[in-house]
């Protein structure tokens, strides 16, 4: 299919990952602003609808919404109701104030941002994470099957702590891993009792999955460190 684009530039990454994979093809980019998904299929008008905000220079990066692809299975809902990907039908924007005032970074899927963002962002005049918009709409391809979806549910809370792990060891941000210590125990402890009691509809079985993804997190961030010493790669600070 490259082979028929002249404009498309293959970059091979042997290290497994979406992120290593992303993390090489980023240095070859040319554009302004670069759009990131994975598992999804996009709806007509999504480009258009990331890309508009950008031509405020002040708007760093732009989310969109995620909706099952399949509404006819339970679990892909019920990953989804669980996970939070979805940001619901209201459009919003975040200036600087909200993510010093924020609790903890937010990562999104479905979202677009510039390329030289990171850099720009300590200027005086920081830029903004923002707009979401509603109207930007992929739909996300999820596991057919319940033991698939508990793997992956786990996955995505083992990726969560251990992202908010590197936050902290790279840029001193102590909030996310905060927030998992002092918060997410909490939040786990709530969704239990109401499950037990019947006034919560949260499904056990995603919870303690949950858990154990999130008690996994700090070790599988050691690990992949560890991995990448021994494969002689470089290891991120």
């Amino acid at each position: 299919m490259a082979a028929d684009l002249a404009w498309v530039q293959v970059v091979s990454e042997p290290w497994p990952g979406l992120s290593p994979a992303r993390n090489a093809g980023l240095p070859h980019l040319t554009g302004d602003v670069v759009v990131l998904d994975d598992d999804v299929v996009v709806t007509p008008g999504w480009l258009e609808e990331l890309l508009s905000p950008c031509c405020d220079p002040a708007v760093g990066a732009v989310t969109g919404n995620v909706l099952p692809a399949n509404l006819e299975l339970l679990d892909p809902q019920v990953f989804q109701d669980c996970s939070g990907l979805g940001r619901g039908p209201h459009r919003h924007t975040d200036d600087r104030a909200w993510l010093d005032a924020s609790r903890a970074h937010v990562a999104d899927r479905c979202h677009g941002e510039r390329r030289r963002a990171p850099r720009r962002a300590g200027r005086a005049r920081p830029l903004r994470r923002g707009p979401g918009r509603p109207s930007g709409v992929v739909l996300h391809h999820h596991r057919a099957d319940r033991p698939a979806l508990l793997r992956q549910l786990r996955a995505c809370s083992t990726g969560h702590v251990a992202h908010h792990r590197q936050v902290a060891a790279r840029h001193g941000d102590l909030r996310g891993p905060g927030r998992i210590a002092l918060r997410l125990p909490q939040h786990h402890t709530r969704r239990f009792a109401g499950a037990t009691l019947g006034t919560d509809d949260y499904l056990l079985d995603v919870l303690t999955t949950e858990v154990a993804g999130v008690l996994a997190g700090p070790g599988a961030w050691w690990r992949s460190r560890r991995a990448l010493r021994e494969a002689g790669r470089p290891v991120p600070d």
